[in-house]
């Protein structure tokens, strides 16, 4: 421990002789340290001969502390030298400028500046700007007059400053004379009106879309689909109406009502919804909505049935393989609304082939030889013996059975008018019962002629499966004639 103390003293002993080395003036030399005991003195500086060393220099030990001459060296100096540095304080950075310059130098005189040219308006865009001339490369130590700058210094005008110019004179304002007040504008009634019309087809409208029919107009069609359709069309026309005004119906209104009264000539069945009454003279906002609504809806029912809506053929068999052109309700509302003669565009979505117009023709002279009391249907339940129905009646005068004494029994289904109706089932390959079934109904009370008008009415529905347009050239086989 002792040799490391002595060590880190004679260490710091050679720092101390480091600084003050540094710091000393540039004429003062270091002492030579006294000779120690046992160590000759240092030669002079001019004895350049090898010192001679007396050999009991080796008998004693070396003393490695290094002597130095003190005198005039502030101790606590040194020592703050030699501590261990402490934090000091960052104090702010200046910069000192250092003058270079030879005593007898004066100071510079000042660059001159050549003077600015005035200053130039903006060039115009519409101007076309001149291109630049390149000067010709001059001998070395030439310059171009033209081109070297004036390095004179500008001279004090003279002139007199410009005056200050004045603004120009403020013609008196006319007094401005106050209108005279005007009336608030009164609303025609026919705008009111309108306006409450558009509201109520929007109600209708929307009563259409949320309630559900029992009974689908469209048959195997999306009904739910067409009746949202229907609302989307009139809510890009702002619920402005197309077949009434304020007034009633309109002549294109009037005109699809007449071709809607006609689709039983082509075998559609629009039973499902009630059409209004041409005549009808209501102009209630809630009426004519109504009206608007009914013959929308029934306009779409009538040509998506007339392009095959109501049978889908892959559910008849696997063996067909045919798909109706069902047209679009939205372009059905947009095409006939469009139209001059609604009543004929809505007709042309029925098949336009020579077939089909065979069977209509031959549809309406079949109807036309069926008097009218034939073609009574009577709808209802089953009826069996024991059972009270209004149709009791009508059946009895059927077969002549006569009237009950007592008219409580009058409507009674009793075994009498239960055998004459097993009788009558019989005769025509029905089921025996005594029933009264809707077969055995329509068997008594339908068309003489029903089965050849569902036959027909079964063809003319197979080609609203086909395309519109078949082309000149093709093949047609006739299965039920075997003919081709």
């Amino acid at each position: 421990m002792s040799m490391f103390v002595n060590g880190l003293r004679t260490g710091a002993g050679w720092i101390v002789l480091a600084v003050l080395a540094a710091t000393a003036g540039p004429g003062r030399a270091l002492p030579a340290p006294p000779a120690d005991a046992g160590r000759p003195a240092t030669a002079p500086a001019g004895d350049f001969n090898p010192r001679k060393v007396s050999p009991r220099d080796f008998s004693s030990p070396p003393d490695h502390r290094g002597m130095a001459d003190l005198t005039g060296v502030d101790v606590i100096a040194a020592k703050t030298l030699a501590s261990p540095p402490k934090a000091v304080a960052e104090t702010p950075r200046t910069d000192t400028r250092f003058d270079f310059r030879p005593a007898g130098a004066s100071a510079p005189e000042p660059l001159l500046r050549a003077p600015l040219p005035p200053e130039a308006p903006p060039p115009s865009s519409s101007a076309a700007v001149a291109p630049r001339a390149i000067p010709p490369a001059l001998p070395p130590g030439q310059t171009n007059p033209s081109t070297a700058p004036d390095v004179r210094a500008p001279r004090p005008s003279s002139a007199a400053p410009p005056a200050t110019p004045t603004a120009p004179p403020v013609a008196a304002q006319p007094a401005e004379i106050p209108a005279a007040p005007t009336k608030p504008a009164t609303p025609e009634p026919g705008a009111a009106l309108s306006s409450e019309l558009a509201g109520a087809l929007d109600g209708a409208l929307a009563s259409l879309v949320v309630l559900n029919p029992t009974v689908n107009p469209l048959g195997a069609g999306d009904w739910r689909a067409a009746r949202a359709a229907i609302y989307d069309f009139y809510t890009g026309r702002l619920f402005a109406p197309v077949w009434v005004d304020d007034q009633g119906l309109t002549p294109r209104g009037r005109a699809v009502l007449a071709r809607l009264a006609r689709a039983d000539e082509d075998g559609l069945d629009l039973a499902a919804l009630t059409l209004p009454d041409p005549t009808f003279a209501d102009t209630r906002p809630e009426r004519l909505a109504q009206v608007e609504t009914t013959i929308s809806a029934a306009l779409v029912a009538y040509a998506l049935q007339a392009s095959g809506s109501r049978i889908a053929p892959a559910k008849l068999s696997s063996f067909v393989t045919t798909s109706p052109p069902v047209v679009d309700p939205a372009k059905v509302l947009s095409e006939t609304a469009s139209a001059a003669e609604p009543g004929d565009v809505l007709a042309a979505y029925n098949p336009g082939q020579q077939g089909y117009l065979d069977l209509r023709d031959e549809l309406a002279r079949l109807r036309a030889s069926s008097p009218v009391a034939a073609r009574r249907q009577l709808a209802g339940p089953t009826l069996r013996i024991g059972m009270a129905d209004s149709r009791v009646p009508l059946i009895r005068g059927r077969f002549g059975l006569g009237a009950q004494a007592d008219p409580s029994s009058a409507r009674l289904y009793d075994a009498r008018v239960a055998s004459a109706v097993a009788a009558f089932q019989k005769s025509k390959g029905l089921a025996a019962d005594g029933a009264l079934t809707s077969a055995t109904s329509e068997a008594l009370f339908g068309r003489p002629n029903s089965r050849r008008e569902a036959a027909i009415l079964a063809n003319m529905e197979m080609w609203r499966w086909q395309p519109r347009e078949m082309g000149q050239a093709r093949i047609e086989i006739n299965v039920p004639d075997y003919t081709l």
